[in-house]
């Protein structure tokens, strides 16, 4: 049986059951059943936590698996023991979760309690405290974008300066089409990660910028807000700066900025004048200069 074309890994470890997952037989960055010591790693590999074990210390066993991207990383984690986990998101990064087996309920800021499943992911924003109830077992992959990637991306988007901090809404709905995307595009992301793959820097960036468009944040108002259609000189300079980076990993915002604009009025301009979208014809111009 596989899951999003990837073979089963056997745990028979602490009576944990088998678990189906993309990891295509890649080996573990830390594989242990020291819960100490697995917390220091994770520490390391997605922020400070606190950990408390809820049950059995013999019952603990962890696998890290770890996935460089360009700009940020991703972390596959699998376990098993009941935890509970407390840690104040860094200032520097944005945390992407996607669960693929078992449910978390977090407590973010004293307040808002959310339910993390494989309905439901979480996005962290930084500066957040969390305190999250782990089940007996569970895997998941959390994508850990640098503060720096998110907030330049998120002005080139709105072209404007970013007067107060960005915050996502925490909850992200897997079962919309846009929820559906975001854990493909990260699914993706991961396999590319093992293969040294040039598409790395594009597909950070349509991450970035997908998140940014399509979930609820601090910024999103700016992004729908109704923006008049390019010029005839902001158009074609849109078009030249495409078409002159064709071999460049180059996003959305990067465009509207080129072109002295908002994503918004990018979108809309390249609807009428082209009848596609600006990712579309970039997709097609290097279509178009491969087969030339």
């Amino acid at each position: 049986m596989h899951i999003g074309g990837s073979p089963l890994i056997n745990c028979d470890k602490n009576d944990m059951k088998p678990f189906y997952s993309p990891l295509a037989g890649r080996q573990p960055f830390w594989e242990s059943q020291n819960f100490e010591e697995s917390c220091d790693i994770l520490n390391q590999l997605i922020g400070p936590h606190q950990s408390v074990l809820d049950e059995d210390l013999a019952r603990f066993f962890c696998r890290y698996y770890f996935g460089p991207l360009y700009q940020s990383h991703m972390v596959y984690l699998q376990w098993s023991a009941r935890q509970t986990l407390t840690r104040t998101q860094s200032p520097d990064v944005y945390v992407l979760y996607i669960p693929l087996d078992g449910n978390i309920e977090e407590c973010v800021n004293h307040h808002e309690l959310t339910r993390s499943s494989p309905d439901c992911a979480h996005l962290f924003s930084p500066e957040q405290l969390l305190q999250g109830h782990l089940p007996s077992q569970g895997q998941g992959i959390s994508v850990c974008l640098p503060k720096s990637l998110v907030l330049a991306e998120c002005q080139k988007l709105t072209s404007k300066p970013l007067r107060r901090s960005l915050e996502f809404q925490v909850a992200l709905n897997l079962n919309t089409k846009q929820g559906r995307s975001i854990k493909d595009l990260v699914l993706y992301l991961w396999h590319q990660s093992h293969q040294e793959s040039v598409l790395l820097p594009q597909l950070e960036g349509v991450l970035v910028s997908g998140l940014l468009q399509h979930h609820p944040h601090t910024y999103s108002a700016d992004l729908k807000s109704p923006d008049r259609l390019l010029g005839e000189r902001q158009f074609q300079s849109a078009k030249a700066f495409i078409l002159a980076n064709l071999k460049n990993p180059i996003t959305i915002g990067d465009i509207a900025q080129a072109a002295e604009t908002s994503a918004r009025s990018l979108q809309r301009s390249f609807a009428r004048y082209c009848d596609c979208t600006p990712k579309q014809f970039l997709t097609n111009a290097r279509l178009d200069a491969l087969r030339q």
